[in-house]
């Protein structure tokens, strides 16, 4: 169904199409990139609008996830029948940690998403629905041309490479499964090996690693 994520009507109309059954996992990958420019030249409507949808609209299609899935599983409750957590996956942008020129909004909004996507974690339990932040690599996509590091990548002018697509789909559908439990919260890449996540896992756990610090 093609909607738009900022519009709660168009929301609605996705979910009110969900009769009798409520999706298991929600990955969000909507997103968009102002035009990179700098701050003073910058059109700020433009910049809000980055705002507006990897944020705001973000938060509004969780919502909505969220709550229809609640009604499903309460309903499934009382007729005796158990359901497993959800799966809630925010495709980020590794640009959440690092300030670029001619990139603020990007970055801000970005980094804002993953401290949400990380406060849900602990507001919501994790036997209801569990949440995880990743960076999908360098993916030839129209936002990567847009933001002009797959050009730079493609000349060698940024010491990158690409990701396979694959690779992120894979990592991703990872992210939804039982053994990804321990990254409730957490922001992770798809370049991490998952034989090493998995075996860093009680470390990870008890030193509360992969998750937003101020250093000092």
């Amino acid at each position: 169904m093609v909607a738009d994520i900022t519009s709660k009507e168009d929301v609605r109309r996705i979910f009110d199409s969900c009769t009798n059954y409520a999706p298991d996992i929600l990955i969000n990958n909507a997103g968009y990139l102002s035009t990179p420019e700098e701050f003073l030249d910058a059109d700020l409507d433009d910049d809000w609008n980055s705002f507006m949808v990897n944020v705001y609209g973000t938060m509004l299609f969780t919502q909505a996830f969220l709550r229809h899935r609640k009604a499903y599983v309460e309903a499934a409750e009382k007729a005796g029948k158990t359901s497993s957590p959800a799966v809630i996956v925010n495709v980020n942008s590794i640009a959440a940690f690092f300030s670029m020129p001619k990139f603020s909004s990007y970055c801000s909004n970005k980094l804002a998403l993953a401290r949400w996507t990380e406060s849900l974690s602990l507001e919501i339990p994790e036997k209801f629905a569990r949440f995880v932040s990743v960076h999908p690599g360098a993916v030839d996509s129209s936002m990567g041309i847009k933001s002009g590091v797959i050009d730079q990548i493609k000349a060698g002018t940024v010491q990158l490479n690409l990701t396979n697509p694959k690779l992120t789909g894979d990592f991703i559908v990872w992210l939804t499964s039982k053994e990804a439990e321990f990254l409730n919260g957490r922001f992770v890449t798809v370049n991490t090996d998952v034989d090493f996540l998995l075996s860093k896992k009680k470390e990870i756990v008890e030193k509360g690693l992969y998750l937003i610090n101020l250093s000092q």
